[in-house]
């Protein structure tokens, strides 16, 4: 069977960020392991070298943002130093989001001469998809239609052989009518502890009447006897495969 790479980055609480320095008396408690996926093979043709087993990426860095989201956002755009570089904001992944231990959104930050890999990535990834959605006046969600795409391409995965012929069949959906609570933003002005005035981000909580239809299912097809002896070969297994989870990237593919 063939075993995927494993490679260490570092990450970091909010306990690690001082004055908008990154600083670890030792990093090795910074350590964490990833698998191989993606977005290591591409960040491997753009470097133009091969990442080796337990290779430490220091491109990317792990960050668990403040509680604020005015400091939150600062800390996206302006960057954090580590290591004598600017490392910024590029994207948290769905799991990612959830997280909160010494801080919040745990946030994959990029290193400042890297940050034109961040561009070849997301165009390679989406065939230029997200460079239209950013040039669009079009309302998105974020999460569904960006952040969900590059969330995949972080998951584990091995190349298991060449893109099949296939077809796209319409998605069965249903009808949702119901209400429910939602937030909407709002800027406002309050006093800090010195009396000074200072704009903040707040929430109101408002009704939201939805009356739509969705998808019924999150994808799913079926393959040829071909298809899947070829993932087999490539996969090194000694037992038919009946149930992989491919993923073509680039073409939102997700069965």
């Amino acid at each position: 069977m063939v075993r995927l790479k494993s490679f260490k980055m570092y990450a970091f609480g909010r306990s690690y960020i001082k004055e908008k320095i990154i600083q670890s008396a030792d990093l090795n408690n910074n350590e964490v392991t990833i698998t191989e996926s993606f977005l290591t093979r591409a960040l491997e043709c753009y470097k133009q070298k091969e990442l080796q087993d337990q290779d430490i990426i220091i491109e990317i860095i792990k960050v668990m943002l403040p509680d604020s989201e005015d400091e939150a956002h600062k800390e996206w755009f302006n960057g954090l130093e580590f290591m004598g570089h600017k490392y910024y904001g590029w994207f948290a992944t769905t799991g990612g989001m959830k997280k909160e231990n010494d801080g919040i959104c745990e946030t994959i930050f990029i290193r400042e001469d890297a940050r034109a890999f961040v561009q070849q990535f997301e165009n390679l990834l989406s065939l230029g998809k997200f460079k239209e959605i950013e040039e669009s006046n079009e309302e998105i969600c974020i999460n569904k239609d960006v952040l969900s795409r590059i969330s995949l391409a972080t998951s584990s995965s091995s190349m298991a052989g060449d893109m099949p012929n296939f077809i796209v069949l319409p998605q069965a959906t249903y009808q949702i009518i119901k209400d429910y609570k939602t937030v909407e933003k709002f800027k406002k002005q309050i006093q800090d502890e010195k009396s000074k005035e200072t704009e903040i981000i707040d929430y109101n909580l408002i009704d939201y009447h939805h009356d739509k239809e969705i998808d019924m299912f999150d994808g799913g097809g079926i393959a040829t006897p071909q298809v899947f002896k070829q993932i087999q070969k490539n996969m090194k297994v000694n037992y038919p495969v009946e149930l992989p989870i491919i993923r073509a990237y680039g073409l939102d593919i997700k069965k």
